[in-house]
């Protein structure tokens, strides 16, 4: 897999591609908190719906990607995806209320859960029969690496910056992914050998 042309293109795209959404994750339920959401909504109510958001999502996004074709997927899913971390930044900026903290929440899941589809989607087509189940593995894992460098820096932006500029950080971060897009399809998937 690493031997294969154009591969550290894939890498950092599967790198950056959620950014976005892995830096957001970690200011979510501080910033519910802070909004004055209790426990019981957050973990009742909250929790269901963002749940059934993703669910449905992916369900969708699934659908989408299968019509359109996993780049145009990656483009348009990917743009709500982004865009997601608007729904926080206007909640945010504004200082609105509970339902439009519920509503980002909500969207932000919903729009995470159509760009995971196409992700995924992008990610399998790069795999080998051979060698499917490690690849994928190995590929999918690069989003573990994301969560983790975002995490780590994610409370002390939010800290110093405050939480209005700090969604809209999350939202440019997901911006450069979109840079990558033009140049995936010179990564292919190797010819199978002949069966027997």
């Amino acid at each position: 897999l690493l031997r294969r042309p154009g591969i550290w293109l894939v890498i950092a795209f599967a790198l950056i591609f959620k950014l976005d959404v892995a830096a957001l994750e970690p200011m979510m339920r501080p910033f519910w908190v802070d909004r004055g959401l209790s426990l019981e909504e957050i973990g009742g109510a909250l929790t269901l719906a963002r749940t059934l958001a993703t669910v449905g999502g992916a369900v969708i996004g699934g659908v989408l990607t299968t019509r359109w074709g996993i780049r145009r997927a990656l483009w348009a899913l990917g743009a709500v995806q982004a865009c997601s971390a608007l729904g926080y930044w206007a909640a945010a900026t504004f200082f609105a209320g509970q339902a439009a903290v519920f509503g980002a929440a909500i969207f932000e899941n919903f729009a995470a859960g159509l760009a995971t589809a196409a992700y995924l989607a992008y990610l399998m087509s790069l795999c080998e029969r051979r060698f499917a189940a490690t690849q994928f593995a190995l590929l999918s894992a690069l989003l573990a690496v994301t969560r983790s460098v975002a995490g780590a820096a994610s409370g002390s932006l939010a800290e110093h910056l405050g939480y209005s500029t700090y969604f809209l950080i999350t939202f440019l971060v997901g911006l450069p992914a979109f840079l990558l897009i033009p140049f995936l399809s010179r990564v292919a998937r190797p010819p199978e050998p002949a069966a027997g």
